[in-house]
């Protein structure tokens, strides 16, 4: 994507000028306003069109996701002012934000003005499709919950300039070694707007010549800081504290056939007994199956044990 000039510029009047990249300092302000006030999450795919009036107007193109059981991503138009100069976030007012319908083509600017959309929004999806094809090689799959590489604290330092969202890493699942490094991550997740809210995600990067390119984000496990009813508590340990090392000792008295090995406890909720939530290393017993990382649920009331895989 490249920046396009402004067409006919009008003093005073709404200015189309396509914009994407190196986004203005007042929308940068403004998605991290979005991002804050939101149960949502808003990037920025294009500027559209701009208004000067005692400050500046602007229109923007965004992709919206929304954090639902499954998550939810559209596309919307916002509307926004920002004062001269702008410099904190009550600089910037929020005047609009409006869904577009599925495969919407044009958006219309204040003055009735419509601006064409559809080959940014398929330029923008052909890049992230981009992002996340991962390279085919071959995967090192073993868990590192200590002393991992800079490059993953360097990929969450990224992470963590989105303001709508702040990540906590957990542990490193796995490695391939092709055109740089792909790293495979466990991370926590905050979303900042429900401070109540806690979820796990799967994030997959790549390290190659210094630039850090984000694949995929995945949410394993959604959950909750403190205790509702039903709910699942989100506490992450890179540990096993002794009561969930017993109780999962426990369970596996029950079940043969593969080898696991917990490296993480995750959090737990309460439904006909106590769910325990961990993520290991399960080897099938079976010479030409795989190692692979799983979230397993373990119920020791029940003697009950789940795997789902992760990676």
């Amino acid at each position: 994507m490249a920046d396009n000039a402004v067409i006919n510029p009008i003093p005073g009047g709404w200015n189309i000028g396509i914009v994407t990249e190196n986004f203005s300092n007042d929308i940068k302000l403004a998605f991290m306003k979005l991002n804050k006030a939101n149960h949502s999450e808003f990037t920025p795919i294009a500027q559209l069109a701009t208004q000067v009036v005692s400050g500046t107007n602007y229109v923007v193109l965004a992709e919206q996701k929304i954090y639902h059981n499954p998550i939810i991503k559209i596309y919307v138009s916002i509307v926004f002012y920002a004062k001269i100069d702008a410099k904190e976030l009550s600089d910037i007012e929020i005047l609009s934000i409006t869904p577009l319908p599925l495969g919407c083509t044009m958006v219309t600017i204040p003055d009735g003005q419509r601006v064409y959309v559809a080959d940014i929004i398929k330029e923008y999806e052909k890049a992230q499709q981009n992002n996340n094809q991962v390279t085919s090689g071959e995967w090192e799959k073993d868990a590192l919950v200590a002393d991992w590489p800079k490059d993953i604290d360097d990929a969450i330092n990224l992470l963590n300039q989105n303001c709508g969202t702040s990540y906590k890493m957990i542990a490193c699942i796995g490695k391939l070694v092709e055109k740089g490094i792909t790293y495979a991550i466990l991370a926590e997740q905050t979303v900042i707007c429900r401070q109540d809210a806690k979820n796990i995600v799967f994030i997959i990067f790549n390290v190659f010549e210094g630039k850090i390119t984000i694949y995929s984000k995945e949410i394993i496990l959604e959950g909750h800081t403190k205790p509702i009813p039903g709910g699942i508590v989100i506490e992450p340990s890179a540990e096993l504290p002794n009561e969930i090392q017993e109780e999962f000792d426990s369970v596996m008295k029950h079940h043969g056939g593969f080898a696991v090995k917990p490296f993480a406890y995750l959090g737990y909720q309460v439904v006909n007994g106590t769910d325990r939530f961990l993520v290991a290393e399960v080897m099938p017993k079976l010479m030409w199956v795989k190692k692979r990382i799983s979230l397993v649920t373990i119920n020791a009331a029940h003697n009950t044990l789940k795997f789902v895989d992760i990676h």
